[in-house]
């Protein structure tokens, strides 16, 4: 795999790179989107936490092969920890189009591009996203600094959370595209 690792420092503000110049190449956000997703959801009450979604019976494969998490009901944070790409996908039915582009705006998320016509226009399409952008709005939600309500926020910061104790919390968002 190639790419780079961007971090910055909530405390200092100081910037590290693995490959600079990767850092600010636009590429799709992929199921890094999620998090900008599940914020305008919440944010337009499209989703309620703990609302469940009923998966619709059509087996999803990834490499041909049937994943067992996105092959069953949903809530917002299991599809959010497993990826459920339908999940997310019906939220943006749910979505107008315009809303999206109007929130990404006012973030500036990334190129703003959300003219692909498919449903998960995040994985296919124009919009892009550097690794340095990506990092940039994650920041803002860790100081809650986002045009979104707080408690919708903290909800997604939970949902980010992979490991944690007295010192740190370890939180992230993988994200896979072609």
């Amino acid at each position: 795999v190639e790419g780079s690792v961007a971090i910055c420092d909530l405390k200092t503000g100081e910037w590290l790179f693995s490959d600079a110049e990767d850092a600010n190449r636009g590429t799709i956000p992929a199921s890094t989107f999620k998090v900008c997703n599940a914020l305008i959801a919440l944010e337009e009450g499209a989703i309620a936490p703990g609302e469940v979604i009923r998966w619709d019976g059509v087996e999803k494969l990834f490499k041909g092969k049937p994943v067992k998490a996105w092959n069953a009901d949903a809530n917002l944070e299991s599809a959010f920890k497993n990826s459920t790409i339908w999940f997310f996908a019906e939220l943006s039915r749910r979505v107008p189009r315009s809303t999206y582009q109007k929130y990404l705006r006012e973030i500036g998320y990334g190129n703003c591009d959300v003219s692909e016509k498919g449903d998960d226009f995040w994985n296919y399409g124009a919009m892009r996203m550097t690794p340095r952008e990506q990092v940039a709005f994650i920041a803002r939600l860790y100081k809650e600094d986002l045009p979104f309500k707080k408690e919708n926020m903290r909800l997604i910061k939970t949902y980010m959370a992979i490991a944690k104790n007295p010192e740190y919390v370890l939180s992230g968002k993988s994200g896979w595209g072609i």
